[in-house]
């Protein structure tokens, strides 16, 4: 029966979405009359796809946006559930605040996750926190989707995540909320800034608990953030960006810092200088019944420099160098580290006014697996004012990590043991992707993304062993071939005054060549739909969403396939007085509990509280 709910509440959905074009045209006109009506975000400033800003309609990489109006009116409390509407995402859960987010029918690893353009590491069971950057500080995140390590090295086969945060706030500023729900689930927020002359600042704190998940998994976690800056002059700024994370369980302690200090120049309207350090450090300790403790330490260092100049009218040249240098010590590899150089070269030329093009190349230089070369083409052409096509090609790798290469002994992970292999290869990809988008009196977008990508030494684990325990020994080593392809469609709409909705379908296909079966934890099918009704005459706004996920393998063995599933969440929010809003909030609405979750059986969640603005 909820199956059945779903269904027709999808088609519903879909039926009204098809009557939009009718609509649409003959509110061309009253868009550009009302200031309240609402819009799609195609003038959004993007700057992931390049490293240098364009319009959101003008970037010639496809490119999501997810704003901060759509985070404030949705369910989020983690960034990773901001991602999980994004058409062609895929975000799975651990339980924790840990998420993984999967790209193009490829595994999490593939997908680069950056805040403010620097890469997160220390992963923990395939996943990065999103959770370390309260969603109050969040300004917007881009999803850029092909492969990307011409601009940003190693793990952007699939695509690019960047959380960016809130900077220099222009005048006081306070936020605040709370709520409580279902597991005793305590979530409390406090988001605030101000301006001093030519300094300015913004700060947020957190803290959510919960036991949701049951009796051993209660977690409790914490962050900090402050991003600082000082105006050196009208085009010059320094600036300082702090992020502390902890979060600690019964047998696990997790904290996480990352800081960034830097400089940026504006020369005129022409040139950009950026300068920059940062340090990334992660400690874990697991301390579990009946196992011997554990404990990791990585610190990472990068420093860099951009620097971009127009020549002419048509060429903006983009030079960058980094330098980094990786750490690891803990009592499974020991002390360990890797270190690299890079230098790459972008070219946008704008031949004409219907043609954009970028042209780019990147060398890598690691001191154990010698020097990398990807290129990379993108393409832009506007067919006409409202029709945009996208062509996209450019070649991609993916390094061993110090966990994968240097585990000498096996170590105890949930069902089986884990060993690593000195002998392994990077991973090296090769991927295309067309996207042809129409827009139309921007209050319907509709999208159709074709994606390929070819993988040699894919890294995967097999099994080569049993413990004395009886458990299974696994280790990783590179596939010969892998490759995934497929398409999404996606439709977004501003129907009548007031609503936003938005419908996607992604198919993928992808393969382990040596075994010929779809890759683990990747679904075939995957569909999402949103809706949201912002009321302005009695200020309140109702959210909904739904992802359907098919059936996928779930084991090492590719022999066990989960059940397809729905997720579905609902928000109402009420505005009480200019500064307090009300809101209540379902989570997973249908009690669905995918055999994919890990650690915890998944429940309908429930949870209320109030925000605070100032």
């Amino acid at each position: 029966m909820r199956k059945l709910i779903c269904y027709l509440v999808s088609v519903l959905f879909m039926l009204s979405c098809f009557t939009v074009p009718c609509r649409a045209w003959a509110q061309q006109e009253e868009t550009i009359k009302d200031p309240d009506r609402k819009t799609l975000k195609l003038d959004e400033i993007v700057i992931t796809g390049t490293r240098t800003k364009h319009a959101l309609k003008d970037t010639p990489v496809t490119t999501h946006v997810v704003t901060e109006e759509e985070i404030q009116k949705s369910n989020a409390q983690t960034a990773g559930e901001v991602l999980r509407w994004v058409p062609g995402v895929y975000i799975k859960s651990n339980g924790f605040a840990r998420e993984s987010v999967s790209i193009a029918g490829l595994p999490d690893k593939y997908t680069l996750v950056l805040i403010d353009g620097q890469r997160q590491t220390g992963r923990h069971a395939n996943a990065i926190d999103l959770s370390n950057i309260p969603v109050e500080m969040i300004e917007r995140i881009e999803v850029i989707k092909g492969p990307a390590s011409v601009l940003y090295g190693s793990e952007a086969m699939a695509g690019v995540v960047n959380i960016i945060t809130k900077k220099g706030a222009k005048k006081s500023f306070f936020n605040g909320s709370a709520s409580y729900g279902t597991g005793n689930t305590v979530d409390a927020r406090m988001n605030f800034g101000d301006r001093y002359g030519k300094f300015s600042y913004a700060f947020a704190v957190g803290d959510h608990k919960t036991d949701q998940m049951g009796s051993g998994y209660e977690y409790d976690s914490k962050n900090v953030m402050g991003n600082f800056q000082y105006d050196l002059n009208q085009n010059s700024q320094c600036f300082l960006n702090l992020n502390l994370y902890d979060e600690e369980s019964d047998y696990l302690d997790d904290t996480k810092f990352n800081g960034i200090v830097g400089v940026e120049s504006n020369f005129g309207e022409t040139s950009n200088l950026k300068v920059q350090f940062t340090d990334h450090m992660a400690e874990r300790k697991d301390v579990r019944p009946g196992q011997s403790p554990r404990d990791w330490e990585y610190d990472n260092y990068k420093g860099e420099i951009q620097y971009s100049q127009m020549i002419g009218q048509s060429n903006l040249i983009t030079l960058g160098t980094e330098y980094q240098q990786n750490n690891i010590e803990s009592t499974e590899v020991g002390k360990k580290d890797e270190e690299s150089i890079s230098a790459f070269i972008q070219d946008e030329i704008d031949p004409w006014k219907k043609v954009s093009i970028v042209l780019a190349g990147r060398v890598d230089h690691h001191d154990q697996w010698g020097t990398q070369f990807n290129p990379k083409g993108s393409l832009l052409f506007r067919v006409t004012g409202n029709t945009n096509l996208r062509l996209n090609a450019g070649q991609a790798f993916l390094a061993p990590s110090l966990d994968q290469l240097y585990k000498t002994t096996p170590h105890h992970h949930v069902k089986y043991w884990i060993i690593g292999n000195p002998d392994l290869e990077p991973e090296k990809s090769i991927g295309y992707s067309l996207d042809l988008e129409h827009n139309l009196a921007n209050t319907l977008l509709s999208r159709i993304f074709f994606f390929r990508n070819d993988i040699k030494d894919m890294i995967s684990s097999k099994e080569v062993d049993t413990y004395d325990t009886g458990e299974p020994i696994m280790q990783a080593y590179n596939i010969s071939e892998a490759y995934s392809q497929g398409f999404e469609i996606e439709l977004q709409a501003a129907p009548i005054k007031e609503v936003f909705t938005c419908i996607s379908y992604t198919y993928t296909q992808s393969e382990d060549k040596d075994v010929k079966k779809q890759l683990r934890n990747m679904p075939e099918n995957t569909g999402k739909f949103r809706i949201q009704y912002d009321n302005k005459r009695y200020n309140f706004s109702l959210h909904y969403d739904m992802e359907y996920v098919g059936k996928m393998f779930t084991d090492y063995g590719l022999t066990q396939k989960s059940d397809e599933f729905y997720l579905a969440n609902a928000k109402i929010s009420k505005d009480i007085s200019k500064n307090i809003q009300l809101f209540f909030s379902v989570d997973n609405i249908f009690d669905e509990e995918p055999e994919s979750s890990r650690y915890f059986d998944m429940a309908t969640l429930y949870s209320g509280g109030f925000h605070v603005r100032y």
